[in-house]
């Protein structure tokens, strides 16, 4: 099950990860993110406990000024990955 995921969390949870995680980064009125959320849907259940998914919505979680790069909203809902 793909899960939400917000700023304040974000870095506890990357660090914390027993499989590689990956993020997508999505906004309100995304065109394409609806059907992207149904494959990412379909590739966790495909791929079980070796990755995780989590979803974050970058007009509620713009930035963390601790983190040294920050996602920026673009309308392909852009995927980010980290490989444990």
């Amino acid at each position: 099950m793909i899960q939400d995921i917000e700023d304040r969390e974000f870095d506890e949870i990357v660090e914390k990860a027993t499989a590689t995680v990956l993020v997508e980064f999505w906004q309100p009125g995304c065109g394409s993110c609806p059907a992207l959320q149904q494959e990412l849907e379909r590739i966790q259940t495909e791929l079980g406990k070796r990755l995780t998914i989590y979803t974050m919505n970058v007009q509620e979680n713009f930035c963390n000024p601790r983190r040294t790069w920050n996602p920026l909203p673009t309308s392909s809902g852009p995927l980010c990955r980290w490989e444990i």
